[in-house]
């Protein structure tokens, strides 16, 4: 599968993955099949705080104009926990256009790197 439980009890669990390179995360809402390219439905919903605390508050910014964001309605969230001591490191990668559409959303918390978006 690409992920390892690593036994924490919190749903879903913690996983040590090497997808988009290695790190460990989780992930809720609805599955980006890459290898079928479908949307698959989800097997642990979002989380209530965010869809009614986190989500709200971000759109409440107005960090982005466009009308995409003001219509902007997420189904899928991950949280990934990047260490670098332990080797961990984020892969340039492509999100595919046909299952994520067209906003994706970045929230980083903690973190003292930058991430650079290319279209």
């Amino acid at each position: 599968k690409g992920c390892v439980d690593v036994g924490r009890e919190v749903v879903p669990a913690w996983k040590h993955c090497r997808f988009n390179g290695k790190h460990i995360g989780k992930r809720w809402g609805v599955h980006c099949n890459l290898r079928d390219r479908r949307v698959d439905n989800p097997e642990h919903p979002l989380p209530d705080v965010l869809q009614t605390i986190i989500f709200p508050k971000l759109k409440a910014l107005n960090l982005v104009s466009s009308a995409s964001m003001k219509n902007f309605c997420p189904n899928e969230a991950n949280a990934i926990d990047y260490r670098r001591r332990e080797g961990h490191w984020l892969q340039a990668h492509v999100d595919d256009r046909k299952l994520s559409k067209e906003t994706i959303a970045n929230l980083s918390l903690v973190g003292e790197c930058y991430m650079a978006f290319r279209n």
